[in-house]
């Protein structure tokens, strides 16, 4: 029997109220918390997809690391660029797999 536990949603500054169903540590529901004051039951698409961010095959399960040499550009390159342009920060990442 799934437990129903009282929470909020952190996908966006809304923080609406959620209610999710749990059994064996995985959400396998997600309904609005009606005795939540400020969204008084309403959810969102975001929340409504708890269970597939949680579950999903090519979800991350460990933290990534940024490789400045992997991405091909040398660091000294990247800090004349970084301190050139401070307003148009280049975004440098590399995939693991």
């Amino acid at each position: 029997m799934a437990e129903w536990k009282q929470t909020f949603c952190i996908l966006c500054y809304v923080n609406c109220g959620l209610e999710v169903a749990t059994e064996g540590g995985k959400i396998t529901r997600v309904r609005g918390d009606r005795a939540n004051a400020r969204s008084q039951g309403y959810l969102c698409q975001k929340p409504q997809r708890l269970q597939w961010y949680g579950d999903h095959a090519d979800r991350l399960t460990t933290p990534l690391r940024r490789r400045l040499v992997d991405a091909g550009i040398r660091r000294d390159l990247l800090l004349d660029t970084l301190t050139a342009s401070p307003r148009r920060t280049p975004v440098v990442a590399t995939s693991t797999k």
